[in-house]
């Protein structure tokens, strides 16, 4: 498509083969990994997108029918696509994450001082 570092494109393709490897490294399927990872976390908020629980608020998909009306369009299964971004959440959970994250590459005696940091308690129970 372009020669490397000149263009990027994104794909959740990649994502797809992590989750792969999440699978094979865990020796469990993926939503079970990260339902641990959410409960570890404390993202008490955050799912897979599936269409079976009832999740108030939750956003559906629509379309347009032939006049130009919104009509509710028929579930598809994306749970080939989980790590690429079928995930539902809450700011507040969007928060604690990436809070997680800003401080991931931190030692944990500096982690120690910061006000409302999960990341270490998260990481130990993780490995």
């Amino acid at each position: 498509m372009f020669k490397p570092g000149t263009s990027f494109l994104y794909s959740t393709h990649g994502w797809t083969l992590v989750s792969a490897v999440v699978e094979a490294a865990a020796s469990e399927p993926f939503p079970d990994v990260m339902r641990k990872f959410f409960q570890v976390m404390g993202l008490k908020h955050t799912y897979l997108d599936v269409a079976e629980p009832l999740i108030y608020n939750r956003s559906r998909y629509y379309s347009r029918n032939g006049s130009g009306n919104l009509k509710n369009v028929p579930y598809v299964d994306n749970s080939c696509k989980w790590a690429g971004g079928g995930l539902l959440s809450t700011v507040g959970d969007l928060l604690l994450f990436g809070n997680a994250m800003l401080y991931s590459y931190q030692w944990r005696s500096e982690l120690d001082s910061v006000s409302g940091s999960v990341f270490p308690v998260a990481i130990p129970s993780l490995c």
